[in-house]
């Protein structure tokens, strides 16, 4: 699993605020990109009035606080992309770990949107949330190792539920006559890192994974807890260590094990047939009682807005049912 950096949203030439942010909202939740509209959620505001809304944050940000940002330095939200391996996750269980992880890093003071594509090979989430705060008295401090913290967070959620991270396979001791080799395709060792992410997916353990090799044409020694390969045409053996973390005998048993507690897990939670979760109709907040454990003037404006649209939804539906 991927993460991109943390994006943050400016108005664009002419737009304003809400124009700029309406129009992103209005792409990520296209009906062909999010099965229908089906893997859209949000947390305290509506998808459809997003953008009104963080807007509607902002206007009091400014009554209260009394602070405001020239236009080129007004940071709108943040936009997280959140990647799946190919194949290895359901549309419905990547929404709700998009769902997870915007709650975990945003602590709950923020609003977002989450909304699941699913019209590449790869399923991935765009996550928007906004900038400023419940209560609208402050503003997402993006500091310098946000985007770390945020990878960091991701790749805990998804150990917790069983799914892959991008591992830490960093290149160590390349010559710089490798390094030019490589760049042209023509180093044994580049070579042979290339062919075991080939091979060792769906390996059930390291005897099928060095026969698997073997097949590819390389000659295996394995002297105590140290593997080497010699690919045809090559001299001296490659002793695997040597080709970065991951790839010395107790880190390539642990990508494979890994791996086979992760399908398991998937075929025992029966996570590839899972349904579409239902449309919920969301109940009107208890104001009082969010004020009496502590929320403040912000959210309480806000609380009442969202209250007087989702009864007037439900008075419209009421309606058209007869």
């Amino acid at each position: 699993m991927a993460i991109s950096n943390l994006l943050p949203r400016k108005a664009k030439g002419s737009h304003s605020r809400k124009q700029t942010l309406q129009a992103r909202l209005t792409y990520d939740q296209k009906e062909e990109k999010t099965d229908g509209g089906k893997l859209i959620t949000s947390y305290m505001c509506s998808p459809e009035t997003a953008a009104e809304e963080f807007e509607a944050s902002k206007l009091l940000y400014q009554q209260i606080t009394g602070r405001s940002q020239p236009k080129d330095r007004d940071i709108i939200a943040y936009r997280i992309i959140q990647s799946f391996k190919l194949g290895e996750i359901t549309p419905e269980e990547a929404h709700k770990l998009g769902y997870e992880l915007a709650m975990k890093f945003t602590r709950g003071c923020h609003q977002f949107v989450v909304s699941t594509h699913t019209d590449k090979s790869h399923i991935h989430n765009h996550i928007e949330f906004n900038s400023t705060n419940l209560n609208s008295d402050g503003k997402f401090n993006n500091v310098k190792d946000s985007a770390r913290a945020l990878q960091k967070l991701n790749d805990r959620i998804c150990r917790e539920h069983g799914y892959s991270v991008i591992e830490d396979t960093k290149k160590k001791g390349q010559t710089y006559t490798e390094k030019a080799a490589a760049k042209q395709g023509r180093s044994f060792k580049e070579h042979l890192r290339q062919t075991i992410e080939r091979v060792l997916p769906g390996c059930k353990d390291l005897e099928e994974f060095l026969s698997r090799m073997r097949n590819e044409g390389y000659e295996v020694k394995h002297r105590g807890k140290s593997l080497e390969f010699r690919a045809p045409g090559q001299l001296k053996f490659t002793r695997s260590y040597r080709l970065g973390n991951g790839y010395d005998e107790a880190g390539l048993r642990e990508r494979i094990a890994g791996k086979t507690a992760e399908q398991l897990s998937e075929k025992r939670s029966g996570k590839t047939n899972q349904a579409a979760p239902e449309k919920k109709v969301n109940l009107l907040i208890d104001i009082q009682a969010k004020i009496q454990s502590g929320k403040g003037k912000g959210y309480e404006r806000w609380a009442a807005i969202f209250n007087l649209k989702e009864a007037a939804k439900t008075l419209n539906f009421l309606t058209e049912q007869g």
